[in-house]
């Protein structure tokens, strides 16, 4: 990975609370995981950004490294 891919991927979890990478948006997630991790956080009421994955493949190889 590298360092500028770090530090765009430290920087998106840094700036939001909760933050979750899908396949898809909130709006419209893409597979059923997603769609699972959406509604359960849209259950609890609790602010929540997403990251589409599939707009972004160095994000998509990146977070696996990322979070090792």
């Amino acid at each position: 990975m590298t360092p500028e891919l770090k530090e765009r991927i430290g920087n998106l979890v840094k700036e939001n609370k909760i933050l979750v990478f899908i396949k898809g948006t909130k709006l419209m997630p893409m597979c059923g995981f997603s769609d699972n991790v959406v509604q359960i956080l849209n259950t609890l009421g609790v602010p929540f950004e997403t990251v589409n994955i599939l707009d972004d493949y160095e994000i998509r190889q990146g977070i696996k490294e990322y979070s090792n």
